[in-house]
């Protein structure tokens, strides 16, 4: 009798466990929602009741709970049997799923001798120790729980049906919402010349083509709100922001949309684990590649309609993280940093903004938005917004009020890069001729647009024609300390950084000394990588030179702390023409070795 109920308590042990790890590894991809946790639930608790009663000393309780829990069990082998098929069909390549369909067949199999020694140990018990209820509550009540967890499962199911068809219900009234406003801020803007100041203008007693509904900004689950920017010098309003932002995030509508005079419209995609909706300022940073200055734009005119009295922002501070101007400001969904005038994200877009002169009324009424654009997928362009909506595009300055828009501009790049790429050939045959300047430029233009093969042909060229900048910069397999040095110096040269093209001039000269086995070369060669840092490429250097017999390497090889640094300190004022730090270095490299155990 012992031994069967004790069976009975390990056996239903066995399957607590199994079921509980079954589910969770089964859902363990992501956390467990309430419908999971309801189906974890419902395939352990009849198992911990039967433990509970038998630890409280109700064997004929007990037993009789455990034989009508595998009974039900027995009763679902179809069902488990169904699942588990399913699973299978689906595990192939998943190992989650393999893992939780090997469990749920343990599971299922592990009813049959729990059932027998449930059916022992009820038959155990003496018959005046049976209470009359035994077989009602055994059978009956694991039934209850499967049927509440089956009721409480299709009605989370259900709700969550519901929700998500009144969610898409919602979203489509939201873009059909802003699809008839934009269509009607059109033709009003079409008929005379500008848009409205506010969206009476566009019902009731005028254009009558937005209901009193959408002209309050009533929406099922969304807020529309209409932004007009200010009137330019002919009294036309010729920028506006439009948005439907998202009431009740997840219970109500997922996404917040934002549209303006360009006629594109715009949404911010919700994304796992937010916790809010959009604002109408963060969805311009959305689904489709919208810039950061069209968040500017909107932000800018937003700011406009908020303070009448002060029209556009001086700078983008006001726009930022005070409060009640949280346009620009940072949040989980978008990383911004703003600064004076200066907007930038984590992914390295950046914009400009700068708002024009106060008028008479000290309100701004202009504003240039100054960022950059890929043109046609293949060139980086500067490009500007301004406050009638226009865009302007430029190559290699900032753009002006007076430059092109970008797609204008695309024939004048056209034309512009047959023109290098004229010149480019003529200076490749020049390069072929023995101009070795002309192939470390032509490497360069080609390392910059990530040409990595090309540029190393083309300094392979100019090292064979007597380069050694161009030497240098072939290293980048063989020795990347040196490439990255020549390269860094061949940067700040371009960027016109004072003494840099002298060094870099210096750096090669040495580089093919040191080449060709002049030791004094290899040296100076290991002084401009020690005064970089790089003191073990450059001990290297001098070790080799102390072998073969060159005191200042072997000095500068065995220096330590401040006579090192005094050392470097004396090479780099000699190599700028000071016969003093000269003598003074040569001075204390007598003295070293004289010294010198």
């Amino acid at each position: 009798m012992l031994n069967i109920r004790a069976m009975t308590v390990v056996l239903s042990l066995l399957s607590i466990v199994l079921a509980t790890a079954g589910t969770a590894v089964g859902f363990s991809q992501q956390p467990l929602s309430g419908i999971e946790v309801a189906l974890l639930l419902a395939v352990i608790l009849p198992y911990a009741l039967v433990l509970w009663l038998f630890f409280r000393r109700q064997p004929a309780r007990a037993a009789a709970l455990a034989f009508g829990s595998a009974l039900v069990a027995f009763l679902s082998l179809a069902l488990f049997a169904g699942v588990l098929t399913l699973f299978l069909g689906f595990a192939m390549g998943n190992k989650d799923q393999i893992y939780f369909a090997l469990l749920l067949d343990a599971f299922v199999l592990l009813q049959f001798p729990l059932g027998a020694a449930a059916w022992r140990a009820w038959r155990g018990v003496p018959a005046s120790d049976r209470p009359k209820g035994c077989w009602t509550v055994g059978i009956l009540l694991p039934l209850a729980i499967a049927a509440g967890i089956a009721a409480t499962y299709n009605g989370v199911k259900f709700g969550t049906e519901k929700r998500v068809a009144t969610i898409q219900h919602n979203e489509q009234a939201a873009r059909e919402a802003m699809e008839v406003t934009a269509a009607c801020l059109k033709r009003y803007t079409e008929r005379n010349g500008g848009y409205p100041a506010n969206f009476q203008a566009l019902g009731g007693t005028g254009d009558r083509c937005l209901d009193d509904a959408l002209i309050a900004g009533e929406l099922p689950s969304h807020h529309l709100q209409y932004s007009p920017g200010l009137p330019n010098a002919e009294g036309h309003i010729v920028l506006y922001g439009l948005c439907a932002e998202a009431m009740g995030f997840k219970k109500f509508a997922w996404r917040t949309y934002v549209a303006d005079e360009s006629g594109r419209m715009s949404h911010y995609e919700p994304r796992e684990g937010m916790t809010r909706g959009a604002t109408c300022g963060e969805a311009w940073g959305g689904a489709y590649g919208d810039t950061l200055a069209e968040r500017v734009k909107y932000c800018v005119v937003d700011h406009a309609v908020r303070f009448p009295d002060k029209g556009y922002p001086a700078n983008l501070d006001a726009l930022g993280d005070s409060p009640g101007t949280t346009c620009l400001a940072s949040s989980p969904l978008v990383n911004l940093r703003v600064e004076g005038g200066l907007i930038a994200t984590s992914n390295t877009q950046q914009v400009r903004y700068r708002g024009g002169a106060p008028d008479g009324q000290g309100r701004i009424t202009s504003f240039e938005i100054h960022g950059e654009q890929l043109l046609a997928g293949r060139w980086r362009v500067k490009v500007m917004l301004d406050d009638t909506g226009r865009w302007h595009a430029a190559e290699d300055r900032e753009a002006t009020r007076n430059d092109p828009a970008p797609e204008a501009f695309e024939s004048t790049l056209t034309a512009r890069e047959i023109e290098r790429e004229a010149a480019r050939a003529v200076n490749k045959q020049r390069c072929e001729a023995g101009e070795w300047r002309l192939c470390r430029e032509l490497g360069g233009v080609s390392y910059d647009a990530r040409h990595d093969g090309e540029a190393q042909a083309l300094w392979q060229k100019g090292c064979e024609k007597g380069d050694g900048v161009s030497c240098l910069l072939t290293l980048n397999q063989a020795n990347f300390r040196l490439f990255f040095l020549a390269n860094s110096l061949r940067n700040d040269c371009l960027r016109g950084e004072a003494g840099t093209c002298e060094q870099l001039e210096k750096l090669g000269r040495d580089y093919l000394d040191c080449l060709h086995g002049d030791q004094a070369g290899c040296s100076w060669l290991a002084i401009r990588l020690g005064q970089r840092g790089e003191t073990f490429d450059a001990n290297k250097i001098w070790e080799k030179g102390c072998n073969l017999g060159h005191r200042e390497s072997c000095y500068l090889l065995k220096a330590r702390d401040f006579e090192y640094k005094r050392a470097l300190q004396l090479k780099d004022l000699c190599d700028s023409g000071r016969s003093d730090a000269c003598r003074e270095f040569e001075q204390r490299m007598k003295n070293f070795f004289s010294t010198a155990p």
